[in-house]
C-alpha cells in the first residue's frame, strides 16, 4: 500500500449559496441565503446574531463517476460547527457530529448527479440570553431572568470549509 492511499484526498468543497432555515418565533427570519459560511454572530440581523436554537443548513452539490470508485471511503468534513451538527445526505441519515472533528462518513449515501447535503446546527442558548439583555422588556424572545455576564456571544453555526474527502481504504481519522 502506497503512502498516500492511507491520508485523505480533498475530493471537492462544497460552496455556497447555501439555503439556511431559522424555526419561527425565535428572533431570526425564517429563511436566508448565504454565498459564504459564517457564525451567525456576525451577521447585521439581529435576529441571527443572537439566535440559539436549530437552523437547517441545505446545499445540493454534483458528483460526477470518478468520485463514487470501488473501495473508497467517502468522508463529509464539516470544518467548524457552532456546536453541535446532524447531517443527512440525500434523505439518509449520516451522523449526529458533537466534537472536532467533525466529520461523518457518506460512503454509499452520494450518487453521480445532484446531492442533496441537509446540516442541521444546534448552538447554545447563551447567544439569545445575551441578546435579550440588550432587548426591552416584552420584546424578549426567551424572557428568561438568568443573567449572561459580559454579554460576549459564542460562534454559532456551520463555519466550514465543508468537503468531501476521499480515502482509498480503512484507515483514516475521523
Amino acid at each position: 500500500m502506497s503512502f498516500t492511499e492511507r491520508f485523505p484526498v480533498l475530493l471537492s468543497s462544497i460552496s455556497g449559496p447555501w439555503e439556511i432555515t431559522f424555526p419561527p418565533d425565535l428572533g431570526a427570519p425564517v429563511k436566508i441565503t448565504l454565498d459564504t459560511l459564517k457564525s451567525w454572530t456576525v451577521n447585521k440581523d439581529e435576529g441571527i446574531k443572537y439566535f440559539s436554537g436549530t437552523a437547517v443548513y441545505l446545499n445540493l452539490f454534483e458528483v460526477s463517476k470518478p468520485f463514487l470508485q470501488p473501495g473508497s471511503k467517502l468522508i463529509l468534513d464539516l470544518g467548524k460547527v457552532g456546536d453541535l451538527a446532524e447531517v443527512t445526505v440525500n434523505g439518509t441519515p449520516a451522523g449526529i457530529l458533537w466534537n472536532a472533528p467533525f466529520q461523518a462518513d457518506i460512503t454509499g449515501l452520494i450518487k453521480k448527479g445532484t446531492n442533496k447535503i441537509e446540516i442541521r446546527v444546534t448552538n447554545e442558548w447563551t447567544n439569545r440570553l445575551a441578546g435579550d439583555m440588550k432587548t426591552p422588556q416584552g420584546k424578549k424572545i426567551l424572557n428568561s431572568p438568568i443573567f449572561v455576564r459580559g454579554g460576549n456571544l459564542n460562534e454559532s453555526g456551520l463555519l466550514g470549509p465543508v468537503r468531501i474527502l476521499k480515502y482509498n481504504d480503512e484507515v483514516g481519522n475521523f
